[in-house]
């Protein structure tokens, strides 16, 4: 079950080892590996309205500048500390308020410069996707181990240190994958370890429930492609599969539905559907 072979299997595997191997179980073919350097971006739709309010607020500020609304003066915003010299208020509130758009302007630029080009609407959407395989994930590694399906260590000065289970009750728990990290309540555990056999377990217990989740996505697919289903939202769809599978858990349903989206083709998830009108 276990990407190495049984007989070479380390005592101990690393987070991005754990990481990748619950990715291909879980997602199978729909797993390619850039979900593990995947960044966090918004959905389309998000991004899009960021672009249409950085616009705004550059529009706001440009009818400030008295004659003086060239582009440059424009583009120095995002790293000029002292405004004065432009002159562009006349009171204290004036200047209050400007600061304020200019505030948001500077952080709105930070966010957007991270983003993938918008232009190339089919490389976003997989980005995104990626990012959300990485999070489900994420979000399996913290439920295994608080659960206590298996326990996470770290090595120090000290040596091989357990950490404590009820770290992972914090909602600030991050983990960082390029150095097998994780950063929980802003305190850093580094080079983490995990017990091999207790991983090779987990995995089997997920190959075991493999045909089951396969059947639901195939249900899932299945609706997807009913014409009569093409103005139907998520919860339509939830709903529907949990009639159908009625042990089906909310966190079981977020990768089946992910991954039924992406091989119908993304429809479902992409920017801009409206929850359908129910008469």
């Amino acid at each position: 079950m276990s990407a190495i072979p049984p007989q070479k299997l380390p005592t101990y595997v690393s987070l991005s080892f754990l990481f990748d191997e619950l990715g291909r179980h879980s997602f199978g073919q729909k797993w390619d590996g850039t979900e593990k350097i995947a960044a966090e971006i918004p959905p389309l739709k998000d991004a899009r309205a960021m672009i249409a309010e950085e616009k705004k607020l550059t529009e706001k500020i440009r009818k400030r500048f008295d004659g003086r609304s060239d582009d440059e003066h424009l583009a120095r915003i995002d790293f000029e500390t002292d405004l004065d010299e432009y002159g562009i208020w006349k009171t204290d509130q004036d200047e209050y308020a400007i600061r304020v758009i200019v505030s948001q302007l500077i952080q709105l630029r930070k966010d957007i410069r991270i983003l993938p080009y918008l232009t190339d609407e089919e490389n976003y959407c997989a980005k995104y996707d990626a990012f959300e395989k990485r999070n489900v994930i994420d979000k399996s590694i913290k439920d295994i181990l608080l659960n206590q399906k298996l326990f996470a260590h770290h090595r120090n000065e000290k040596g091989r240190q357990a950490i404590p289970v009820d770290c992972w009750t914090s909602t600030a728990v991050k983990f960082d994958l390029a150095n097998n990290a994780v950063f929980i309540q802003g305190k850093r555990f580094d080079n983490l370890e995990f017990e091999a056999k207790q991983v090779t377990k987990i995995i089997r217990e997920i190959s075991d429930k493999k045909f089951s989740t396969q059947t639901v996505r195939d249900d899932l697919m299945a609706l997807m492609r009913n014409p009569s289903s093409q103005d139907y939202v998520k919860a339509d769809f939830r709903s529907l599969i949990k009639k159908k599978h009625p042990s089906l858990s909310g966190r079981s349903f977020e990768p089946i539905w992910v991954e039924a989206d992406t091989m119908t083709g993304g429809n479902f998830r992409r920017a801009g559907r409206r929850p359908r009108v129910r008469k």
